[in-house]
């Protein structure tokens, strides 16, 4: 079913040195069955055959813009938007793939002013080993929305898969260049969008994600970014302290989580002091919980740390 919707849409393409990726990813959207598509590459004048890949394709939909982005590839992502002429924007990596009813499908669903933007699940390619993060639904679901405090647990958007009106990008202000949210300035401006109305995720997988090995970052280095996001929304009247908390409180619990896990006992500090965000743990219950998962032995503390986590979720939805 195609959609009735006869907007520009102008699909934003950030790239550096993928000229082994790039191809394919171009061709990807100009072959989109929605036909009424810019797609405007912005590159950060790339080192490798980037350049002449691009010229490969001859589209005059297709238009390449050269800019310095300094290692901010939101400044990217912006710069693209100033030049674009769609009334709808869409973003995509330079390495990702879309299916061919990519845009069709999401379309039918803009009309919906209920949500702010439309984002799709996704099948992940590449070093898939290494990759984590999953979509779930029900049987029947053909979607879910989110609204600002479920994205800010967990990020359920793929930038690759994004598409929304321009004006509400622009009425939230784009994408955050500053160097504190890079890494993770798709999410902060997924947080900013949810506050117009709720993300909608589409069940239906219409994008490829590649997976590099050595491209997710540090777990640290996440969390202290995030730290960053919620102190600005804070600031911001979005959220109180006490929710601040609860966030910061999930985020190092899951970081915790994780390097548990992977049989890296360094997550039981992360671990606690993610409980030492929550109000239904005190100081002498969490010290005691800390000092007993570094003493017992691996296999019984993936059983423990697995209800605690799942008690710290409850009392913290009882505490939103």
């Amino acid at each position: 079913m195609k959609s009735n919707n006869t907007s520009l849409v102008s699909v934003i393409m950030p790239s550096y040195n993928h000229g082994h990726f790039i191809g394919e990813t171009i061709k990807s959207v100009l072959s989109q069955t929605y036909c009424n598509i810019e797609l405007i590459i912005i590159d950060n004048f790339s080192t490798d055959n980037t350049k002449e890949v691009i010229s490969l394709y001859n589209d005059e939909r297709l238009k390449v813009f050269y800019y310095e982005n300094k290692g901010i590839i939101a400044s990217a992502r912006n710069y693209g938007v100033k030049k674009s002429r769609g009334e709808v924007l869409a973003f995509i990596d330079s390495d990702d793939i879309w299916y061919p009813n990519k845009l069709d499908v999401q379309l039918k669903y803009l009309s919906d002013y209920s949500i702010s933007c439309i984002s799709s699940n996704f099948i992940p390619i590449g070093d898939v080993f290494y990759f984590k993060r999953h979509l779930f639904f029900g049987k029947e679901e053909k979607y879910k929305d989110y609204g600002y405090n479920e994205i800010a647990l967990a990020n359920p958007v793929m930038t690759s898969s994004l598409l929304t009106k321009k004006e509400y990008f622009i009425d939230v202000g784009g994408f955050d260049e500053s160097r504190d949210f890079c890494f993770i300035e798709d999410w902060e401006l997924w947080l900013r969008m949810s506050r117009i109305a709720n993300v909608r995720v589409l069940s239906e997988s219409l994008i490829q994600y590649r997976i590099v090995k050595g491209k997710s970052r540090d777990f640290r280095d996440v969390s202290l970014r995030k730290l960053k996001i919620f102190d600005k929304h804070q600031s911001l009247g979005y959220i109180s302290q006490h929710r601040k908390n609860v966030l910061l409180g999930n985020c190092f619990v899951s970081i915790g989580k994780a390097y548990l896990d992977a049989n890296d006992r360094k997550g039981i500090k992360y671990y606690i002091c993610g409980l030492r965000y929550s109000s239904g743990f005190n100081n002498k219950f969490r010290t005691i919980i800390g000092l007993f998962l570094f003493h017992i032995p691996l296999s019984i503390r993936k059983y423990i740390i697995e209800s605690l986590y799942k008690l710290y979720s409850i009392i913290n939805r009882k505490n939103k």
